[in-house]
């Protein structure tokens, strides 16, 4: 997807497939990534709507952080339902929750994105904070 954006602005006709070996695929695919994204200027390239109707154009980026910043309540989501430790890392709590403020609240909320945000209890520590805000009750 990024290496589709840095090249042309447009997103990829399809998606990478899985197949036997998910996590090889994930590596694979992470390491062309970074490939790409080591190459001069391609972070001020311009992705056109990379995400549908809403968000606009951006550059490659806004794009990155967009899409690390959608990892990390997905990352809670799973160690929840996995019962592990669902702690996560401050730094990126604190740029998960400053990415998703940025958008205006109808895009944000739009179907098939966050849920309505929960109210924190008072004292909520910061992950609490940004996981009531994408609609997550802890």
């Amino acid at each position: 997807m990024i290496k589709s954006f840095a090249a042309t602005g447009k997103g990829p006709k399809s998606t990478p497939k899985l197949g036997a070996d998910p996590l090889g695929a994930w590596i694979k695919l992470r390491d062309q990534t970074l490939q790409v994204l080591d190459h001069a200027h391609v972070l001020e390239s311009i992705a056109h709507d990379p995400f549908g109707p809403g968000f606009g154009p951006m550059t490659v980026d806004t794009l990155v952080g967009f899409m690390a910043a959608d990892l990390v309540p997905h990352t809670w989501d799973m160690a929840r339902t996995a019962k592990v430790d669902e702690r996560l890392d401050s730094a990126l709590v604190k740029h998960t929750l400053a990415t998703w403020k940025a958008l205006p609240d109808d895009v944000l909320r739009m179907p098939g994105m966050m849920a309505a945000a929960v109210k924190p209890v008072p004292g909520a520590d910061a992950q609490t904070k940004m996981l009531n805000f994408l609609g997550r009750t802890v």
